[in-house]
């Protein structure tokens, strides 16, 4: 077309004040290089886990996403499955067979863990610090969570709208568009395509 339709996808996450916080501290190394992110979804790979793939591509962009591993013994709606990033970053997700909605993310650096979980509900942050009952030895310890927002969703969906209509009118593609929805879902197939092998 030679002026393109503005699609927004609603991945809506990606306009959370929790995840851009999230990201701003893993680009800045605030809390020294990720070592391991890890995944819990439920109510089906397609429906939710999608928006996980998807935070996971917003997160760490700019890397290559190889499939290690995917649970195709039982063929869950659910699967659990590993992903390594070009960096060597183990991605862990793991599907749970529930009928509750369980969406969580952890990222474990260096010197600290940042989790976001029951659907953006809760946050936390726990920071490396001296074992007072080993000396020499460190653990990870509780800290106020403020640095990555205030939990809930943030008028994220109030914010995909905007971001919509300034797009459209701006002629540019928002931030969740059929580019950035095509490389979560690249992700979602390969593990589909891994169950039916």
């Amino acid at each position: 077309m030679k002026t393109p339709s503005t699609i927004l996808v609603n991945f809506q996450r990606r306009y959370s004040e929790n995840y851009q916080k999230l990201k701003a501290l893993i680009e800045k190394e605030i809390y020294g290089a990720p070592l391991l992110i890890e995944i819990n979804y439920s109510q089906g790979l397609q429906l939710n886990g999608s928006h996980m793939l998807d935070i996971l591509i917003y997160l760490f962009p700019n890397f290559d996403y190889e499939l290690l591993w995917a649970d195709n013994k039982n063929k869950p709606n659910n699967p659990s499955f590993i992903y390594r990033l070009s960096n060597n970053l183990i991605v862990n997700v793991s599907g749970i067979e529930s009928d509750f909605h369980n969406i969580d993310i952890r990222v474990v650096f260096e010197k600290a863990r940042i989790s976001i979980e029951h659907c953006d509900m809760s946050l936390r942050l726990e920071k490396v610090s001296n074992n007072k009952f080993f000396p020499g030895f460190r653990l990870l310890k509780d800290s106020n969570a403020d640095e990555i927002g205030s939990p809930g969703f943030n008028y994220s969906f109030d914010m995909a709208l905007e971001d919509l209509i300034e797009s459209n009118n701006k002629k540019y593609q928002p931030q969740s568009n059929l580019l950035t929805a095509f490389k979560g879902q690249e992700l979602v197939e390969k593990v589909l395509n891994r169950l039916t092998k």
